[in-house]
Order: C-alpha cells, then structure tokens, then sequence
C-alpha cells in the first residue's frame, strides 16, 4: 500500500476496518480507522487485528523511528513490536497524566512541548525528555479563512480539563455571546 506525492489511499481491512496511507513531503504516515469509536483503548480483537497490522507493516516498511503517543496497553503493545521489529520509539507526552516508569521500558526517546513539562517527569519518573515544539507543520494546519471562525474545544473530558473550560467558556458566554464555539467530541463516545 503506497500513496505518491501528497495524495492519500484508503484501503478496506478485513472486519470493516480501513487503513490510510499518506506520503506527504516524501514522508509516509498511516492512520488505523476502526469500526467503531475510538476510546482509551480498543477492543480486544480490533487491537490484535491492529497489533497484526502494524507488524507487517514494520516488517515490509522496516522504519529506523517510530513516534507515537498514548499511555494505555496498546501504546504498551505498540512500543514493544517496534522494539521488536529494530526501530527506535519515540514517546511523545503532551501532559501531566503518566505516572508510571514502566510505560518507558521500551522506549528510546520521549518528548514533551516545553521545559516545565520535562522538569515535571525528571522529578517525578527520572525521565530524561528532549524539548521540542510540536513536530507538526503548523503552516499546514491552518485552514484559509473561509467564513465563520470559531473556538474549537477538543475531548472535552475530565482528564483533559473540562472543568477549566467549562469555566472559560461561562465567562465567554458572558462576555461574548457573538463567539461560536465548536465542541468537537474527539474519542467518539
């Protein structure tokens, strides 16, 4: 399965499932697409369908680094085929939530967005993370202006602040009721 250019390929798994494949600006990423909505963690047999996958994808692609995220078993999962396969993890945290050492066994590298979140986890795992902004390219994120603009709040989630924004956005309800906000619900339950 490749895709050229900056073009992407969808393709039909077995159970329903698809799986995406993009190369952009000669890099090649996938995206697993389940059946059903995503949560903290999938399923039994959507994880061993997703685990299989993603080793023939490791055996036939042989990456030298992998990057991922997640702090549940099929991140666990997910490290250890990597490892497994000859490529080096790398873990990017974008919170305070890890509080345990051993999600890092097989990982060779982590990274967090700035210096008080690397001051965090060196006082609280001994980790040793690297500071860097978000390896994503933020010129390319950013749609055209092309009519409303809006607040986009995303999982709004206990464990991703949602008492904070509920306050933030009483006090917006207040001061500028003219703002829309869009909620955009992002494990899908």
């Amino acid at each position: 399965l490749a895709a050229q250019g900056s073009q992407s390929l969808e393709r039909e798994l077995p159970g329903g499932a698809s799986l995406l494949a993009v190369r952009d600006r000669n890099t090649p990423s996938f995206c697993y697409l389940p059946t059903t909505p995503n949560g903290p963690e999938p399923a039994p047999e959507q994880a061993e369908q997703f685990l299989d996958l993603l080793r023939q994808m490791l055996s036939a692609h042989k990456p030298h680094i992998v990057l991922t995220y997640g702090g549940g078993q099929i991140t666990r999962s997910i490290l250890r085929a990597c490892k497994a396969a000859g490529a080096k993890t790398v873990l990017r945290i974008m919170n305070l939530r890890y509080g345990r050492r051993d999600l890092f066994d097989a990982v060779d590298g982590v990274l967090v967005p700035a210096p008080w979140v690397a001051a965090h986890y060196a006082r609280t795992l001994k980790l040793d993370t690297h500071c860097i902004p978000c390896p994503l390219d933020w010129d390319r994120t950013v749609v055209p202006h092309q009519g409303t603009q809006f607040l986009t709040y995303v999982a709004p989630c206990q464990d991703k602040g949602l008492p904070w924004a509920a306050r933030v956005l009483s006090e917006l309800e207040k001061a500028r009721p003219d703002i829309p906000v869009l909620v955009d619900e992002g494990r899908g339950d």
